[in-house]
Formats: C-alpha cells, sequence, structure tokens
C-alpha cells in the first residue's frame, strides 16, 4: 500500500522529466528496502538462484518482445493521442535509460518475488494468487485520471510474469520478460532523441 501510495503522489504531483528522474531512485530505493524488510519478516526465501536455463531465458526475451508488441499497437489503436510522448531533455533521457531496469527489478522483487512468496506461504491456490498479484500489478500502474483500460497491459504482463515464476522458481526469468518490454518501450523513444 505504502508503494501505491508513494507512486500515485510522484504521478500527480511530478510533470517535468527532472522531477520524474529525482523520483525514479526514490521510489525503487524504498520498494526494495520494503522488499527486503518483508523478506527478512516473513523469511519468503526471495534471493534463491538456480543456474540461468537458454530456453526459459529466450521465452523471456520473446514474451517480453511479444509483449511491448501487444501494448504498443492496443495503445496505438485505443489511445491513438497518447502516442506522441518524446523526450525533451537530458533528464527524460537518464530516466529512460535508467527506468527499465530499476522498475524491472523493484517491481518483480516485490510483486513476483514477495507478494506471491507470501501468498503461497499461506496456501494461495495458484490462480488465486496469479488474479490478486496482477490486479495490484495493474493497480500500481493505473493513474487515477486515466481510463482504467488504458493499462490493461500490465494486468497481462503480470499473468505472464507469474507463470513464469511458476514454471522456473526463478525471478530473473520474470525480471527479464519485464526488462525487455520496457526496454524496447524505452528505445523507441532514445533512439528519436538521439538521432535529432
Amino acid at each position: 500500500m505504502i508503494l501505491v501510495i508513494m507512486r500515485k503522489i510522484f504521478h500527480i504531483y511530478l510533470y517535468g522529466e527532472e522531477d520524474t528522474l529525482a523520483a525514479l531512485p526514490v521510489i525503487s530505493i524504498t520498494t526494495l528496502a520494503i522488499v527486503f524488510a518483508l523478506n527478512k519478516l516473513e523469511n519468503t526465501n526471495l534471493l534463491h538462484f538456480p543456474k540461468l536455463k537458454i530456453q526459459p531465458l529466450i521465452v523471456s526475451f520473446i514474451f517480453g518482445a511479444l509483449m511491448w508488441i501487444f501494448s504498443h499497437f492496443y495503445n496505438a489503436i485505443l489511445f491513438p493521442e497518447l502516442h506522441n510522448e518524446t523526450i525533451r531533455s537530458f533528464y527524460g533521457l537518464v530516466y529512460y535509460i535508467l527506468s527499465p531496469f530499476l522498475a524491472a527489478i523493484t517491481e518483480e522483487m516485490f510483486f513476483r518475488g514477495w507478494l506471491l512468496g507470501y501468498m503461497e506461504k499461506k496456501s494461495f491456490s495458484k490462480i488465486t494468487i496469479i488474479l490478486t498479484i496482477s490486479t495490484g500489478f495493474f493497480l500500481f500502474h493505473w493513474i487515477p485520471f486515466n481510463p482504467i483500460y488504458l493499462r490493461i497491459d500490465t494486468f497481462i504482463l503480470s499473468v505472464l510474469t507469474c507463470c513464469m515464476f511458476f514454471k522456473t522458481r526463478d525471478l530473473r526469468y520474470s525480471i527479464l520478460i519485464h526488462l525487455t518490454a520496457d526496454s524496447i518501450t524505452s528505445m523507441t523513444l532514445i533512439i528519436p532523441y538521439l538521432l535529432r
């Protein structure tokens, strides 16, 4: 709940790229501090990393790319007026370089790492875990003055990352799906900025 409130405050009150860039590490550090504190309190075995396997690694890249394609076309068709986002300053450039990494790591550690582990420990069914976490992830990304269906892509991304975690039991693949989708989005903004 603290994370959702912080995110909403930053989205509602910070409009400039410099302000948004300044908020990014605050949100990320606070999220990680909360996740590690909750992990220690609940002992959810958050940092268990078996050896990486090539097949889930490739599938993660593919899912991330497919998620970006879906999100891009869904939003372009339904909300063409929102597809005019550009980077306006060096602060925006730095934000779009750092944001995919920080968001993928912190959000996955909280939602698929701690929260999923906590719900499993409390014996919730997989479907309940997936729907609860995906709804929370969706609400975390929804900004109140936008239509609620604008961020349905985050619900779908969360379902994919939860399923990947259940299949592999390794958070890094979920992070990779998230990172791939967010990085492609960032690159579509970074490249035009660098070429102008």
